[in-house]
């Protein structure tokens, strides 16, 4: 992120929360904090930490384990989404057939996910459409391969 950046989101903080301590000196520090983070994404930060309601204004740790929260719970999501999409249903007739082998298919695609060189194609190609669309959502035009 570059430093104009930086401070545009010091700015946008210190618009939603008046009572921010704003100064040169404090500047250094954002600066210096948020500077090898990427613009997009920590600003959908500040705006979800503005949306929840909190009434005090984010320190840098708030907003630094936010982002980092978010982007590492990008899987949860991931997965969650290929589960409303009905990637893990089965069509079997037998109920029980069906309910053990979507039991079985979860649990096997999280294991995919944290052993991402164990997958079968077809998993790893389904999994990198979902995180293409929330990284999309997430980051706009960017992904978690530009952030560093």
């Amino acid at each position: 992120m570059t430093v104009e950046q930086v401070l545009a989101i010091k700015k946008y903080c210190e618009g939603a929360y008046p009572i921010m301590k704003t100064d040169d000196d404090n500047d250094i520090v954002w600066i210096d904090m948020l500077k090898e983070f990427q613009y997009e994404g920590m600003l959908e930060t500040v705006k979800r930490y503005i949306k929840t309601g909190n009434k005090f204004p984010p320190t840098l740790a708030d907003l630094v384990f936010k982002f980092d929260y978010e982007l590492n719970s990008l899987d949860k999501q991931i997965f969650l989404e290929m589960e409303l999409n009905g990637e893990f249903q089965d069509k079997n007739q037998d109920k029980d057939i069906a309910a053990w082998n979507e039991k079985n298919k979860k649990r096997t695609s999280k294991f995919y996910m944290v052993f991402p060189n164990k997958s079968p194609e077809w998993f790893s190609e389904m999994y990198q459409k979902y995180k293409k669309d929330l990284e999309t959502l997430y980051l706009g035009n960017k992904n978690l391969e530009q952030l560093n």
